[in-house]
Formats: structure tokens, C-alpha cells, sequence
């Protein structure tokens, strides 16, 4: 990719726009007809730049003040210096420096010879933190770890310092990559000899032929034939674990609400459907709707449905007092995968985070209309932050028209590091399973 227009302007998407990286990637992709090559070079460049955003930011400001304040200027210097880095010779980096300076051009903007005599010794050295920013260890580890300093600060608060330093460690290293088996087509057992994969069986007892399969060689989801087939699908393992905590029984009837994509109600109605139970999806963004009814066909689930609706017009679609399981998967800051999701850094501030808390209670509120009595709602979140689980559960049940009406009977977080509770290092995710007792 010669041009790094398309890397800016999915850069501009995620940092504008707040859009999900696999979602500027996506608009990217169409918006210039890129070829196989340019969208590798695409997200290798957005993944790399958003990765290390922090530290690139720190880097632009204090070794190119004068571009600092344009953002087009930041981000190509990011690009820049994030590529030039990578170069595995002289003659790579000399044509990636060509590249940058004629994108440069293309936008009006000129590097007179002294920055691009800097921009040449600073890509060949690491860049070190100024000593200034040591004085406060939330601010100057935000730069080391490309987490939000008041991330960190509540990681410290909620965890202590060394299981802090452990998350964000982890947060710097690959993600494992899970796939859970669908037993409408296949079992666990099959894969107990396969070296592909290392064999995880679920803790519900229920769920026998059930379980998840860590890939033990890093690679996409996608490229297994299993999952092609329908036989596995991705889903990583925290989610399992958060549906293999669900106490299921014959006949039960679920709805799924907050659900943006078919992974969890597939998993869902997977457990449900050695039951005879059945699961109701509202999905609201006809996308997302399409791609949960494709993969529903594609594992072979007829127990479970999926139709177009919002959350407000969910209370006329469906009946209160009705089911027996309610999920909900509201939206997060997704700070439990940040492994898997570069973008989430530059997604939610602190100061956003006051109204997605307001989001997440309303959203649980409304499915706990759903449940009849003795019946079940489970809250499910990607997130190790206190403010997006216990803190939501306990405003719930200590909400006025709910004293009394729900109890909680099991929560747990779920760390991204490998643990006594996270053998496997999965992602970092919240749930908590609350019962209606009147």
C-alpha cells in the first residue's frame, strides 16, 4: 500500500466516529475497493498504530511538537514510525519513508528536511518515556501498557497492584483463541486425540458432549475446517463459562437481550436444545440480525429465533413473566479483551463511562421484566471494572422496585491471566445469575 490514506481513514473512523476497529476495517475495505495485499497491509498498520496509541502519541508530541496539534500529521507520523520500526532493512524503510512523505503531500502537508532527518533516527531507536511523567505511576503506565491511566487506577483499587500489573501485562500479550463445540453436530470427545487443539469439557454436568478447544497454533477462527462445517464456532471461553454457570432444565425457555451477534444465543440454544428448550433473539441492526440467522443455519439450530426489534418495543413483543432465563449483554467498555481488541482504549473515557453504566442498569431492568417466578436473569459483561459489574447488580437489587423481587445467587470476574480461576487465560468478562423469588 503506497498510499496510507485508507490507514488514516480508519484511524479517523475509530477515533471520530468511536466505531469498532473490525468495523472501520470493514467501511475501509469498501470505501476503497482495496486489493488482497492493501487490506493486509491495512489492518497490520490500524491494529499496530492503535496497539502502542499511547506511547506513539507521547513520542509525536514531544519529538514533533510542531505537528502535534493536526491530527492528520499525528496519525501519519504514527503510521510512520510504526512501520519504519517493523522494516527489516534500509532499503524498506527508505521507500516506507518515500510513501509517508508523498501521503504527506497528497494532504497538503510538507516535512521539511530536519523532520524527516528525525523522523529517520527516531524510527531506529526505542523511545524513551521523559522522566516527568514518572511522578505519577497510573499516568506513566498508561504510556507502557496503552491503558487509560484511570484503568488502571480502579484495576489497583479493585484487584491490589500486583494483580493489576498481571492484567496489564496480559493485555500485551496474544489472545488464546477458543472454539466451542456445537453438539448438534458433533462432541467433544472427538477432539480428546487431535493435536490441534487442547480439550476444555464444561463444568455443567448437563452439558456432557459439550466443552471448548483452545487452539494450541495461533491462528484465524476461520481457517478450521470444523468451524467451516459448523461443528465448532469461535466463542471464547469466558462466555462458555458464564452460560456453563446457568442451572438449565427441561423445557426452558430463554430470551437473549443486548445480543448484537449470534455467538452467545448460538451457545445458548446449543444447551438448550438437548433439552427440548428454546431461545428468543430481538437483534436490532438488520446486520447483525442477518449474520445470527446465518450462523444459526450454519450449526444447524432450529430451537432458536431471531427477529428484528428494539429494546424499547421488546416489552410489546414479547410477554413479562414468561421465561425462565433471561440473558443480557449490554453494551461495555470491552476492557476484558483489550488482547483482542486494540480499539478499545479509544473507544470510552471516564468521562463516558457514568452514561454506559446508566445503559447497562436500564438494559438489566428491562429483562428482569421477562422472568416468571423462580426463574432466572444472567448479566453478562467483557469487562473486569467494577462500575460495569458488582456496582450494577448491587444498584439493581437495591433499587426500590426490586427490594425483595430478585436475589443474587451467583457473580463472578473472570481476569485475562492465566490464575486459579483462569487456567487457560481466556478473556476478562462479569456475570452475575440473579433469581426472582415474588
Amino acid at each position: 500500500m503506497k498510499d496510507r490514506t485508507p490507514v488514516l481513514y480508519a484511524l479517523k473512523k475509530v477515533a471520530y466516529d468511536k466505531a469498532e476497529f473490525h468495523v472501520a476495517i470493514e467501511k475501509t475495505e469498501q470505501f476503497y475497493n482495496l486489493s488482497k495485499d492493501d487490506k493486509k497491509a491495512l489492518f497490520i498498520d490500524v491494529h499496530g498504530v492503535l496497539k502502542h496509541q499511547y506511547i506513539l502519541k507521547l513520542e509525536i508530541d514531544t519529538i514533533f511538537p510542531e505537528y502535534a496539534m493536526n491530527d492528520d500529521s499525528s496519525m501519519l507520523l504514527s503510521i510512520a514510525l510504526f512501520e519504519m520500526r517493523r522494516a527489516k532493512s534500509e532499503e524498506e524503510r527508505t521507500n516506507i519513508l518515500n510513501e509517508i512523505v508523498e501521503t504527506f503531500k497528497e494532504r497538503g502537508i510538507s516535512l521539511n528536511d530536519e523532520t524527516i532527518k528525525k523522523l529517520i533516527d527516531e524510527s531506529k531507536i526505542r523511545f524513551v518515556i521523559p522522566d516527568k511523567y514518572k511522578e505519577n505511576p497510573f499516568v506513566y503506565n498508561s504510556f507502557v501498557f496503552n491503558t487509560p491511566s484511570w484503568v488502571i487506577e480502579q484495576y489497583v483499587k479493585s484487584f491490589g497492584n500486583d494483580k493489576a500489573l498481571e492484567i496489564l501485562k496480559s493485555n500485551l500479550t496474544s489472545p488464546n483463541i477458543f472454539l466451542s463445540v456445537n453438539t448438534r453436530k458433533s462432541s467433544i470427545d472427538e477432539y480428546k486425540d487431535d493435536d490441534r487443539f487442547e480439550c476444555i469439557s464444561s463444568i455443567n454436568t448437563g452439558y456432557e458432549h459439550g466443552g471448548s478447544l483452545m487452539m494450541r497454533k495461533l491462528s484465524r477462527a476461520s481457517s478450521v475446517e470444523e468451524v467451516v462445517d459448523g461443528k465448532l464456532f469461535a466463542q471464547d471461553l469466558s462466555y462458555s463459562k458464564a452460560l456453563d454457570a446457568l442451572p438449565l432444565m427441561q423445557y426452558y425457555k430463554a430470551i437473549h437481550i443486548g445480543a448484537k451477534t449470534g455467538t452467545t444465543s448460538s451457545s445458548l440454544a446449543d444447551r438448550l436444545s438437548n433439552l427440548d428448550g428454546s431461545v428468543i433473539v430481538p437483534i436490532e441492526d438488520e446486520k447483525n440480525l442477518a449474520r445470527a440467522k446465518g450462523m444459526y443455519k450454519r450449526l444447524g439450530l432450529t430451537n432458536v429465533q431471531a427477529y428484528k426489534s428494539s429494546l424499547e418495543m421488546i416489552k410489546v413483543d414479547q410477554t413479562f413473566d414468561s421465561f425462565d432465563i433471561s440473558v443480557v449483554t449490554p453494551k461495555s467498555t470491552h476492557l476484558g479483551q483489550m488482547r483482542r481488541r486494540p480499539d478499545v482504549s479509544a473507544l470510552f473515557s471516564i468521562d463516558q463511562l457514568q452514561y454506559l453504566n446508566k445503559n447497562q442498569l436500564n438494559m438489566l431492568t428491562e429483562a428482569s421484566y421477562f422472568p416468571r417466578v423462580g426463574g432466572l436473569v444472567e448479566y453478562i459483561v467483557p469487562s473486569c471494572l467494577r462500575q460495569e459489574g458488582p456496582d450494577i447488580i448491587e444498584k439493581f437489587i437495591n433499587d426500590s422496585k426490586n427490594v425483595n423481587k430478585y436475589k443474587l445467587v451467583a457473580q463472578k470476574t473472570i481476569l485475562p491471566i492465566t490464575d486459579e480461576n483462569n487456567k487457560y487465560a481466556s478473556d476478562g468478562l462479569y456475570y452475575a445469575i440473579l433469581v426472582r423469588v415474588k
